[in-house]
């Protein structure tokens, strides 16, 4: 069996390499359109009225109201 040391090192390790894995894939493209249309679309939903979001939520009724009202 391998020392806690070096479980805890190897551990450490791997979340660095994943953790910057993820930060290059995330920050590539970061200046182009990095924004989905559904964030888009949850901004624009947020800024009208209650009756133009209520309106909005039942053409967009994949997505659960209480996601866009948080």
């Amino acid at each position: 069996m391998a020392a806690p040391l070096a479980i805890e090192r190897k551990f450490g390790i791997s979340l660095a390499v994943v953790l910057a894995a993820a930060a290059a894939l995330r920050f590539h493209a970061l200046d182009r359109f990095s924004y989905s249309l559904d964030e888009i679309l949850q901004t624009y939903w947020m800024n009208g009225t209650w009756s133009f979001f209520w309106k909005a939520i039942r053409f967009d009724a994949g997505h659960p109201p209480l996601d866009y009202v948080i």
